[in-house]
């Protein structure tokens, strides 16, 4: 139990929280008035249910080179193009195998839209930022459709070529985990 001699109306902040659910910042102040001593234990009280409830839990991502997930790894304007051959890569988690072909690509090809949820694109972003020396240009991301785990495809667009060529080489992938 804590103790405090108020002297006159005091003002205690504590300072900034973060909400779970809209990232919002909860900003709590407690003022206490002379006559109001009982009533600080009660809000102590609260102030620590507050912030033991909101503390964020961290899922843990897993960054897997793309060699140990697919077979076909580039693709090529020239080669590609008209045979339209998929890369099939298996999710991390559940092991269910995803079609990635040319087109869906090219599609993302140096954009910065993203098919997650804010929350989970940022929590991805900055695991790329802490693992990663080299970040790909491109990116393609999606929620795995049987366990429903982020994950996010990361591969260098390219350009050249005596025949206007372009393609893409598939780099890394980093998936949640359940």
């Amino acid at each position: 139990m804590v103790r405090a001699h108020l002297q006159g109306r005091q003002i205690f902040k504590f300072g900034l929280l973060r909400k779970k659910d809209n990232k919002k910042n909860l900003k709590i102040r407690l003022v206490f008035h002379p006559n109001g001593s009982c009533v600080f234990s009660a809000l102590l009280f609260l102030y620590q249910t507050v912030v033991c409830n909101l503390k964020i839990e961290h899922k843990p991502m897993k960054l897997v080179e793309i060699n140990k997930v697919t077979d076909k790894t580039e693709f090529n304007s020239y080669v590609d193009f008209e045979t339209h051959p998929t890369s099939e890569l298996k999710c991390l988690n559940c092991q269910n195998k995803i079609s990635i072909n040319f087109n869906n690509l090219k599609k993302h090809q140096l954009s910065d839209f993203t098919n997650l949820s804010e929350q989970d694109a940022e929590k991805i972003s900055d695991f790329i930022k802490e693992k990663l020396t080299e970040i790909p240009n491109s990116f393609l991301d999606f929620y795995c459709p049987s366990c429903g785990i982020p994950t996010k495809l990361l591969y260098e667009s390219w350009a050249g070529g005596k025949h206007g060529e372009y393609g893409f080489k598939l780099k890394n992938i980093i998936s949640g985990i359940k």
